[in-house]
């Protein structure tokens, strides 16, 4: 918290937690909560364990909690993303109804320790109880673990911070949250990619020594950008897979392009896609190596190293280069020049290629009628992407977290799909082929009838290949949220006048965009100055609407949970 944050007195804004001075990690029996204002809480169930840890980089804008296991290893909890504009003191409060205390312990790099697996391990160091009037200051170890505006942090080391359960225990961010164009910078929110549990392939050897880091991404002219700041190590990104290795600090900077005005140039090439087409810029430095994703499965053909090339697509023309070395998910080029870039596969060989698979599956329910859409394509974060952006578009859509094909699937094989209680599937069956644009999905009809519903997905040869429950449980509980199929955009400008007479609160509503930068502190103050509960909506609609379908389909989400019986008349009375 910041030290001139006022602590005496029982308002809201003497919480900490509950205001813009300060960040708040609330400990409880049965989990974790997270506050600060502008951001809606969040809570994490089943603590790992009573001790907590904290990182903080002033300069990058980044506080992140972590659990401290017995045995020293960290588990991350969450993040916030800010910008500090005065040194940070740590505060404490005790809440209990039993004797209860509070220590502060000095971990410095001497009490880092890693086993051979890349694990992170922190030894307690020495102890300090005493208390400052409700602060309290972290003194540096002996190796100095002081950042540049004061502020006690815990250094990330060369090697891999991931705990057994693949967390990443350490994200290094940017040092400033916004970029010199002037463009806003935030928290991403797209699929994070995973990377694939195959069992065709699980013999197949992948190096393991990657730091995992989310990118900030913005949204240029309806463009999603990320982009990283990074110092020397070796990293991975969480959105598209990416990896690279530098010397020293690098800044990059990408976008996923589309395919399809390259289609008929790789045919007449006698290639096709091996992996996304990344539009990557450094910013600041060079990148030692960069490993670009890529869908082909080796288990069954280990050769097929040696027909993947990489694409670069140039302003003049493209060009191809040879892969340094290819491995079980990636393929690796050294001392990198960035285009558009891509893995692509010997055209001829593709007819007779596994290929690691994605299985996306969202549901909307009308009513009565459950409407799930199962999206089947060669794994590709930017295909993902395309998925996301178009499921936004439909309202009442929501994602399932379904499980993923346990094999490879044959490239240009055909697939069916099976739902006992469906009355219409629509088309009959998918062939597995790369798409240009959005991937081809598989429609589905189902009357709600209070019963599970299975799914069932068969290869040519019957055989099936993926199996999904969806319990009553999960599509009941949004059958009260329905909303007629129109954009969100549509929705609030249709009833735009009955919103500013209704919503009685406009200010959660605000929060949750604020939280997400999808609304600018500007924007949040001009809302809340208003003096009406009227005025405050129609500000808040004036900031939304422009801003296109992500902005509106997350301030239409928000409205739903805040407001939600007057949604619920307003999408009834559009039907």
């Amino acid at each position: 918290m910041y030290k001139g944050m006022k602590r005496k007195g029982r308002e809201s804004d003497r919480w900490i937690g509950f205001n813009r001075k300060s960040w708040c990690l609330f400990c409880y029996d049965k989990g974790y909560h997270f506050y600060h204002a502008g951001v809606r809480t969040r809570s994490i169930p089943r603590p790992h364990s009573k001790r907590v840890g904290v990182f903080l980089h002033c300069p990058a804008g980044i506080l992140s909690f972590y659990s401290v296991s017995s045995s020293g290893t960290l588990t991350h909890l969450y993040t916030f993303y800010s910008t500090f504009t005065e040194p940070l003191y740590p505060g404490f409060g005790v809440y209990s109804f039993s004797p209860s205390s509070v220590t502060l312990c000095q971990i410095d790099d001497q009490h880092i320790q890693r086993d051979h697996g890349g694990e992170s391990w922190i030894k307690p160091g020495p102890e300090n109880t005493r208390d400052h009037g409700g602060e309290s200051s972290i003194k540096p170890g002996p190796e100095n673990t002081r950042d540049d505006a004061g502020e006690s942090c815990i250094k990330p080391g060369p090697e891999n911070t991931r705990d057994q359960g693949g967390e990443c225990c350490i994200k290094p961010g940017p040092e400033n949250t916004r970029d010199h164009g002037g463009e806003c910078w935030i928290k991403p929110g797209p699929e994070k990619w995973i990377p694939q549990s195959c069992k065709t392939c699980d013999h197949v050897e992948d190096s393991t020594h990657w730091l995992q880091i989310e990118p900030l991404t913005s949204t240029v002219q309806g463009v999603t950008m990320f982009r990283h700041r990074t110092p020397k190590g070796s990293y991975e990104c969480t959105v598209s897979g990416l990896r690279w290795l530098c010397e020293r600090d690098v800044i990059l900077k990408y976008h996923f392009r589309n395919w399809e005005p390259y289609s008929n140039l790789l045919k007449d090439m006698q290639y096709t896609q091996g992996g996304p087409l990344l539009d990557i810029t450094m910013e600041l430095g060079e990148l030692e190596e960069v490993h670009l994703p890529h869908c082909v499965c080796l288990g069954t053909n280990p050769s097929l190293r040696n027909e993947m090339k990489i694409l670069h697509v140039e302003e003049h023309g493209v060009s191809l280069e040879e892969v340094h070395e290819v491995t079980r998910f990636h393929a690796k080029i050294l001392h990198p020049k960035f285009s558009a870039i891509s893995v692509i596969l010997s055209y001829i060989l593709s007819w007779n290629v596994d290929v690691h698979c994605e299985l996306m599956l969202y549901l909307t329910v009308m009513k009565e009628t459950l409407i799930p859409r199962l999206y089947l394509f060669p794994s590709n974060p930017g295909q993902i992407q395309a998925v996301e952006q178009q499921e936004s578009k439909f309202q009442g859509s929501k994602r399932f977290p379904n499980t993923r094909p346990e094999q490879s699937f044959k490239l240009n094989s055909s697939f069916r799909l099976n739902i006992p209680c469906s009355t219409a599937i629509n088309p009959p069956r998918i062939q597995l082929i790369h798409r240009d644009t959005t991937p081809s999905f598989f429609r589905a009809v189902v009357k709600m009838t209070g019963i599970d519903i299975e799914m069932e997905l068969f290869s040519d040869d019957e055989r099936t290949v993926w199996k999904e429950i969806v319990s009553r449980d999960e599509y009941y509980q949004n059958q009260a949220l329905t909303l007629p199929g129109i954009p969100a955009e549509e929705f609030l400008k249709k009833h735009r006048a009955i919103l500013i007479q209704g919503v009685k609160n406009p200010m959660p509503i605000a929060d949750v965009l604020s939280s997400k930068s999808m609304i600018g502190d500007e924007e949040y103050s001009r809302i809340k100055a208003e003096t009406t509960e009227q005025d405050r909506m129609r500000e808040l609609l004036r900031s939304v609407l422009p801003k296109g379908p992500e902005v509106t389909g997350a301030c239409l989400k928000a409205l739903i949970e805040h407001e939600h019986h007057l949604v619920k008349y307003l999408s009834e009375s559009s039907t």
